[in-house]
């Protein structure tokens, strides 16, 4: 499957909630944090670092929400050999927010499927980028607090499928998210089914 199949299969299944969030007001999120390989990736290289951005809406659905996010992370090359591993793509997902553990902390896991490219950089030559389907899977928990920011915590496993095989690794990430939705002006839908948010219990 070439690569541009790849990004237009991505691009289908996210347009619909990309659009969904823009008429809507998403909660937008940033953070970042560790990245650490595992499986044939974690023998080659080492821990590293990735940043995240993420946008959330929440639908009618009680304790539902979908999410849109776009990573971009390096992990050093391991042994005698010099170099990184470059990771960048997103992923569309679900996510079961769970009830709240006190007055300050909400649950949450999330699931979803993307597209990541896989890059590796041995002696300063950069190899020809792999693309393939990503999935992942996780949970984390939101911290209320206080004011127009909200912080959180998560984890996630991804798994990215190219024709090298399998890539797999944990990001582990932290961030502030903004407390109220942003409104980006009136948008128009093709045959999408108008969505209110609902209020925080």
């Amino acid at each position: 499957m070439s690569r541009r199949t790849l990004w237009l299969m991505l691009a289908g299944l996210t347009a619909g909630a990309v659009c969904q969030l823009a008429a809507q007001g998403p909660r937008f999120s940033l953070g970042g944090g560790l990245t650490v390989p595992a499986g044939g990736y974690g023998t080659a290289d080492g821990a590293g670092w990735h940043v995240l951005g993420v946008a959330t809406q929440r639908p009618p659905i009680r304790h539902m929400g979908f999410r849109v996010d776009a990573m971009y992370g390096r992990t050093p090359r391991e042994g005698l050999e010099t170099g990184h591993t470059t990771l960048v793509g997103g992923t569309a997902s679900v996510v079961w927010r769970l009830p709240r553990d006190g007055p300050t902390l909400r649950p949450y896991l999330l699931t979803g499927l993307g597209i990541y490219g896989v890059s590796v950089t041995r002696a300063g030559l950069a190899s020809t980028p792999r693309t393939g389907i990503a999935r992942s899977g996780g949970g984390g928990l939101s911290l209320l607090g206080v004011g127009p920011a909200l912080g959180f915590v998560e984890a996630r496993f991804i798994t990215i499928r190219t024709s090298r095989g399998a890539t797999n690794l944990f990001p582990i990430s932290a961030g502030l998210a903004l407390r109220e939705p942003v409104v980006i002006g009136r948008q128009r839908c093709p045959s999408s089914i108008p969505m209110h948010t609902p209020t925080e219990p």
